[in-house]
């Protein structure tokens, strides 16, 4: 039973939004089509002599640094991650002491979503460019959520917490689901309208910025009465004093051993799911031979199972407890990506298979 007020429950409902938009542009962007697409871009400028759905050995350099034109995807999410984590201590730190955090929210939802507009820049062998924006889009989406979050706890007692959080998840799993069909049905008919499948694909992630950006902003406008408890100040002054506060804690961290294992150990299980999940469509299309629209297709039938699973862990949790439905959770997750590693090559052999290891995968992964 909820123990929110009537007004906390009005912005939970705004509240839910940006996650129906970001997760929309993570499914179809990120997870789907950036791999594939980034990849091709890649072996066009590497092998250009070559058709670009077969392995390219030529490497690509940045900063010197070869690279294969197939591992540039990884190693910029890898990247863009890093480079989140760093800022995330301070961004964090900031958000905190926002005096209105949804306009921090707001703030960098724009900044991500215009370089994940900007996406639909990249074509030929402009894979550099690809490289910068989704790195770009990486980092707010880490910076945004931190703020989301943060927010959260600002409107939900903690009581209701377990259940406000599952239910932001199943709006995002709508979301992807939502932009997944648009997707699909824009892949169907590109033929049709005489378009390649380089511009639709361009087109969508188009499509999926101008997603993120607007539901980021309605629910940023509809959580602006959100106060922060720090004491106003320039932007200057709350990055000194989060600067400060960060420098305080860490110095602590210390005489609160449980606290430090807990962050070491959500470093290793979000980025573990994250990399699963940013790797996927290139495991599907590369070492499957899925096509796009069959790339699409699993990944619906995965927001549509996972979105019940969002719904079910917020259940099990007030049943068994946070702790130990996210280690169940875990423990099925990893079994089942384990099974996914030895599916043989072919979607006609594997589709099934595929689509439900990865809806497992993910509905495990929801908490």
């Amino acid at each position: 039973m909820s123990v929110s007020t009537a007004q906390q429950r009005q912005l939970q409902r705004r509240w839910y939004w940006n996650d129906l938009g970001v997760t929309g542009y993570l499914t179809v962007t990120i997870t789907v089509l950036l791999g594939p697409y980034l990849t091709t871009v890649a072996n066009a400028a590497a092998c250009p002599d070559q058709p670009t759905d077969q392995t390219c050995r030529t490497d690509l350099h940045v900063l010197g640094i070869p690279i294969a034109p197939g591992s540039v995807v990884p190693y910029t999410l890898t990247a863009g991650t890093i480079v989140a984590a760093v800022l995330l201590i301070l961004g964090g730190a900031v958000a905190d002491r926002a005096r209105r955090p949804a306009r921090v929210l707001a703030f960098f939802a724009s900044v991500g979503s215009l370089a994940a507009m900007g996406l639909s820049l990249v074509a030929g062998t402009r894979w550099g460019l690809g490289v910068v924006l989704a790195m770009i889009s990486t980092i707010c989406i880490a910076l945004s959520t931190s703020v989301y979050n943060a927010i959260m706890v600002r409107i939900t007692p903690a009581q209701d917490r377990d259940r406000v959080s599952s239910v932001g998840w199943s709006f995002g799993y709508i979301g992807g689901a939502v932009l997944l069909v648009v997707a699909l049905v824009l892949l169907g008919v590109h033929g049709a309208i005489g378009w390649s499948t380089t511009d639709v694909v361009r087109l969508i992630f188009l499509i999926s910025g101008l997603w993120w950006a607007a539901f980021a902003w309605y629910s940023a406008i509809g959580l602006d009465g959100v106060r922060g408890e720090a004491p106003a100040g320039s932007f200057g002054e709350s990055l000194r004093a989060g600067a400060s506060q960060l420098r305080a804690t860490f110095g602590e961290i210390r005489s609160y051993p449980q606290t430090f294992r807990f962050l070491v150990a959500f470093l290793l299980y979000n980025d573990g799911i994250q990399t699963v999940i940013s790797s996927a469509s290139l495991y599907g299309n590369r070492q499957l031979g899925f096509s796009d629209n069959q790339l699409v297709i699993t990944i619906l039938w995965v927001q549509i199972v996972a979105f019940a699973g969002a719904l079910t862990f917020a259940r099990l949790a007030a049943r068994f407890g946070s702790q130990r439905s996210i280690l169940y959770s875990l423990v099925a997750w990893t079994a089942v990506v384990t099974i996914a590693f030895f599916l043989p090559r072919g979607p006609s052999c594997c589709g099934c298979c595929w689509r439900r290891v990865s809806a497992w995968s993910w509905a495990a992964a929801s908490p």
